[in-house]
């Protein structure tokens, strides 16, 4: 959008440039005529069909620069030229051996914005949340109580996997794709949280990372 927006105010930018010589020489035509031979010559020189010509043209070239200048302005004012990206996820369990558990994680990716949304990570964990022995999860909430200053600190559940997945995925507007990843876990889990957390290329930085996350409870029990 940005570079069609350059392009649109260089060819109106032009457009206007050659619509002011044209009206430059019209205009030196004019005073020339009057010099010589009086107002009624100079006016009975002014073609009028040129400077409707020009009229028009300097009109069409005004109208297509403000139209591209409000659409370049929304397309970043409502985040059109950025990409969106809305995460479905689901997990389903199986028992593979009598002492592990299989955890199958699907996620749903859809692209709900205007431009390609580039994956090249997605990082996924596996958190235990159940069962915990009674002293052991009081520990656990005092020192999160304790140390709780951010919406974003999270009790300080047991981490059983964490993997970052590498991929070469481009989804298109309104496209959705799909990625899975497997989790074997101890059979003695009753109730995990599954999170799921991908890179936004086209917004990150060295300092900050930006990217779409989403969390789901899954209990092994049913």
């Amino acid at each position: 959008m940005r570079e069609q927006f350059t392009y649109v105010v260089a060819g109106s930018l032009f457009a206007l440039l050659v619509l002011l010589l044209t009206l430059t020489a019209g205009i030196w035509r004019f005073a020339s005529v009057w010099a010589d031979d009086g107002w009624r010559a100079a006016l009975q020189s002014v073609d009028l069909s040129g400077v409707g010509l020009a009229a028009g043209g300097f009109a069409t070239v005004a109208g297509v620069a403000i139209a591209a200048l409000v659409g370049y302005h929304k397309f970043n004012l409502f985040r059109e030229g950025h990409p969106h990206l809305t995460i479905d996820l689901t997990a389903s369990h199986r028992q593979v051996s009598p002492r592990y558990i299989h955890i199958g994680a699907t996620a749903r990716l859809s692209n709900t914005s205007k431009v390609v949304v580039i994956i090249s990570t997605a990082t996924w964990d596996l958190t235990s949340i159940a069962p915990y022995a009674d002293a052991v999860a009081g520990r656990l909430k005092e020192v999160f109580v304790r140390g709780y200053q951010h919406d974003g600190d999270e009790f300080g559940m047991s981490v059983q996997n964490q993997v970052t997945s590498r991929f070469d995925l481009r989804i298109e507007p309104g496209e959705t794709d799909q990625i899975t990843f497997d989790f074997i876990t101890e059979e003695d889990l009753e109730s995990v949280a599954i999170t799921l957390f991908i890179n936004n290329e086209a917004e990150s930085s060295a300092t900050r990372q930006a990217g779409w996350g989403r969390r789901i409870f899954y209990d092994l029990a049913d």
